[in-house]
């Protein structure tokens, strides 16, 4: 069987159509988590632990948004990508907390469908608000 090829002309039109299909408007979340755990193609929603709203009030998942016609081409890496609405993570009191990334679940809460480790781990508490924007890639590797 031939390797099926997508061009540079329709990674932009896969990307925005995968965005459609994964991320619809308005129905998934990006999550902190304070466990230092390395992430990998294993990694489930319970390795992860979310930051605790209790601990920390204000804190809440930030809903997160892909534009499909803000899909850009990089056709020198062979990639199509677009970036998320900035996220703004915040909390009025609690000690600091120790932040080492961000999780996205499924539409129902269920699965997880990305992760992310911080470069470095982050305070948060209520003078060190955390900003995330997230970059989704597709890339054609043919």
């Amino acid at each position: 069987m031939a390797n099926l090829i997508l061009p540079d002309e329709g990674l932009v039109a896969a990307q925005a159509a995968l965005l459609n299909a994964v991320y619809p408007v308005g129905t998934c979340y990006l999550r902190l988590y304070d466990n230092a755990y390395t992430i990998t193609k294993g990694t489930v929603k319970a390795d992860l632990s979310e930051v605790n709203s209790g601990s920390y009030p204000g804190y809440a998942a930030q809903p997160i948004t892909f534009s499909p016609g803000g899909v850009a081409l990089d056709g020198a890496a062979h990639q199509a990508f677009v970036y998320s609405s900035v996220c703004t993570f915040t909390t009025s009191s609690g000690s600091a907390d120790t932040v080492y990334g961000a999780f996205i679940l499924d539409v129902t809460g269920t699965f997880l469908l990305a992760a992310y480790t911080f470069a470095l781990p982050v305070a948060f508490d209520s003078t060190h608000p955390i900003v995330c924007q997230v970059k989704h890639t597709y890339e054609s590797k043919y």
